[in-house]
């Protein structure tokens, strides 16, 4: 009778010890689970703070200057640039928008400085970033982000042209 009990008692012990392997093996494989979907959402979180910060910072730019002839497209070392031109007291300034080594750089100068894309200021990371005018005032800007996420959309550079 002792040794059914010691037999009932191993049993018991091995019964717990697998259920607690199942439990450990279970947690374990919920726990990658989980931290496969959150670096996923953390990459698509970056990939459209990249996309919409670089959208709304141009187009602020842009709508900024509700004066005729302000903006226009140049080419600023090997990328396309978005150029606004302002007069401040007696000078004439410019801001250029373009991308270098891999980031959205501003540079704001005098009209006639002669400056190199290495002089702009950091804005954000991003590949590429390309501006065509469509029409009048209505620029057409994609942007590839640093995962190579390419993004576009349509902006109108003056509020005097909307509509009600």
């Amino acid at each position: 009778m002792n040794h059914k009990k010691q037999n009932q008692h191993m049993v018991d012990t091995l019964f717990v010890l697998i259920l607690f392997a199942f439990f450990a093996v279970c947690s374990f494989m919920l726990i990658m689970l989980g931290s496969g979907i959150y670096q996923n959402t953390i990459d698509r979180m970056n990939s459209n703070y990249s996309s919409r910060t670089s959208f709304a910072y141009i187009s602020e730019k842009l709508r900024q200057q509700d004066s005729e002839n302000s903006i226009h497209i140049d080419t600023f070392g090997d990328s396309s640039a978005l150029v606004i031109t302002e007069q401040i007291d007696d000078a004439s300034y410019q801001t250029w928008l373009y991308t270098d080594e891999g980031y959205i750089k501003e540079l704001f100068c005098k009209k006639d400085a002669s400056l190199t894309p290495a002089a702009g200021q950091k804005i954000m990371s991003c590949e590429s970033f390309d501006i065509v005018k469509v029409e009048n005032n209505l620029y057409h800007i994609t942007v590839t982000t640093d995962t190579e996420n390419t993004y576009s959309c349509y902006i109108n550079a003056k509020s005097s042209y909307y509509e009600d």
